[in-house]
């Protein structure tokens, strides 16, 4: 009776049946949380600040109030109101008192050599003195190259992954990061300071995809939804302490010291991360496998009565076979295989569209009526729901969820550019609205492109789609230069778009990860072909 059951028993149904791996989610969770704090660190180091001309003739440094009663009368208003900020009137030789207007000429505008700030903040703008129109592409140029570092770092992550191990790509990219921001925190120019952003979005860019795929291989086919939103739930974590530190943390370099310094855990994290079972096992190191599965079940019931030398070996047979051709020949199959390229270039269109989005929406918080640091956390507190209800509706299905998700972003940032903006706490939530479907549209398209992949290639092809996602993070902190409202008429079309395209991908729901180009091919075609193919052996 044991006998003809036990090779039945493979490392997905053993997983499915050791159940949720509290330890090692959390353990991959907490890189999750401080990267996503990292990856948006630009929005409030290079936010635009209120600032207004300084007027020798009527304050002095360190005395000063951002709307002094006199101001009208010493420099020209915007239509809104607001004073502008780089021009003031010249003052009229021999008259005196700056609360008379005859004391200033406003027939002759000269511009600013100092500035008055409305609070105390700190950032590049004043620190670097980036004030003014000839200055301001400076700032949303930070955040596109970290776009433009974050698709350069994602194919040499996923490459590593692959290669090396899903543990020591992770150790690695995450101890690079915090040494890199600890730098930054230093940075003693615009120059300076951008360089290094760029080599910290090349590194954290990585630290993201090599802690899902890790996660995704260590739990069965059941659990991966819930491991995905238990996972996700960590990237809001950090938006929300990213927000609270930035609200009373106003000096930029203090910011970055608070935020980077935790990281230096990462440090012993290639000691502590186990590496993915199925790796080690499409690299037939089936005796190290054993002994991660073996401390997994260490309180496991049945533990002495399971052979699980037998179980992984009969698992790493189809797996290990396909990659001793190599990592270059496994990914020549894989570009051969027409089915399988045109799910990386369709996937690849898609995750530019929805890594714009997401970022845009993001981006958008510090822009609207109220503190830009609330906001942010209203934001990141938004994606929670978006998170917990894709965990309910994946049960339906990827695709549809996908696209419903990304049906109601684009539905309300449509409703967000045609509603006035008297109407402040509808805007707001329409904005959160489409906050929770773009966050839930992200978290479908990461696990469905984790299942569409066999296991030797699964970090490279993610990291590949990815990285071209982040052409989205390059255009979308520039888009914010055409003003407040047109954005989201371009989030909206974006959005539509991205949902239709997604309509043509396979549905992935509830089917093991395919070790094989040959059972990837065949991922989402049918149910008997599925289940058929999981027991190929050959690479063909």
């Amino acid at each position: 009776m044991t006998a003809t059951k036990e090779p039945q028993v493979t490392l997905d149904t053993l997983l499915d049946d050791i159940g949720f791996q509290a330890r090692n989610i959390f353990v991959l969770g907490l890189p999750i949380l401080l990267v996503s704090a990292f990856s948006l660190t630009y929005i409030f180091t290079t936010a635009e600040l209120k600032y207004r001309c300084l007027i020798p003739e009527c304050e002095k440094v360190g005395n000063t109030t951002y709307l002094p009663p006199w101001l009208n009368n010493a420099v020209p208003y915007n239509k809104d109101g607001t004073p502008k900020t780089c021009y003031r009137y010249s003052t009229v030789s021999g008259t005196s008192g700056c609360n008379q207007a005859s004391f200033f000429n406003v027939s002759d505008v000269q511009k600013c050599k100092a500035w008055v700030y409305r609070t105390d903040e700190v950032n590049i703008l004043n620190e670097f003195d980036l004030q003014c129109d000839e200055n301001k592409w400076k700032l949303p140029f930070v955040g596109s190259m970290d776009g433009i570092g974050a698709l350069l770092g994602l194919p040499l992550c996923g490459f590593m992954s692959d290669r090396f191990g899903r543990r020591i790509t992770l150790a690695i990219f995450s101890s690079g990061v915090i040494i890199l921001g600890l730098l930054r925190s230093c940075s003693t120019s615009y120059e300076v300071f951008t360089f290094l952003d760029f080599c910290n979005a090349f590194l954290d860019s990585g630290i993201y995809s090599s802690a899902f795929v890790l996660g995704m291989e260590l739990v069965s086919a059941k659990q991966r939804v819930s491991t995905n939103v238990i996972l996700n739930l960590f990237y809001p974590a950090g938006d929300v302490m990213l927000g609270v530190i930035g609200m009373y943390v106003t000096n930029w370099r203090w910011f970055l010291r608070l935020l980077y310094g935790p990281g230096v855990i990462f440090f012993v994290y290639y000691w502590i991360v186990p590496e993915s079972m199925r790796w080690l096992l499409t690299k037939n190191r089936t005796e190290e496998a054993v002994e991660i599965v073996d401390k997994i079940i260490q309180n496991h019931p049945n533990r002495d009565n399971l052979d699980l030398k037998h179980i992984l070996s009969s698992s790493a047979d189809s797996a290990s076979k396909e990659d001793t051709f190599g990592y270059f020949k496994t990914l020549g199959l894989a570009l051969k295989s027409w089915r399988l390229l045109y799910r990386v270039i369709h996937s690849s269109i898609c995750w530019i569209g929805v890594v714009f989005l997401w970022y845009g929406v993001i981006q958008q918080s510090v822009s609207l009526t109220g503190n830009k640091h609330v906001n942010f956390i209203y934001s990141a507190l938004a994606q929670i729901p978006g998170y917990l209800m894709t965990a309910l509706a994946l049960k339906v299905g990827h695709k549809i969820t996908f696209i419903a998700s990304i049906g109601l972003c684009s539905a309300v940032s449509f409703a967000f550019y045609f509603t006035a903006k008297e109407f402040a706490m509808f805007r707001m939530i329409l904005y959160i609205l489409s906050n929770i479907g773009i966050t839930s549209a992200y978290t479908v398209i990461y696990i469905s492109t984790c299942e569409m992949f066999p296991t030797p290639l699964r970090s490279s092809l993610l990291a590949f789609c990815s990285m071209m996602g982040r052409i989205g993070q390059v255009f979308a902190p520039q888009v914010f230069l055409l003003g407040t409202e047109l954005p989201f008429l371009i989030f909206g079309c974006v959005a539509l778009l991205v949902g239709f395209l997604s309509s043509f991908l396979p549905e992935t729901l509830n089917m093991e990860l395919p070790n094989t180009v040959k059972q990837a091919e065949l991922q989402g075609v049918g149910n008997t072909a599925q289940d058929n193919n999981m027991n190929e052996t050959s690479p063909s």
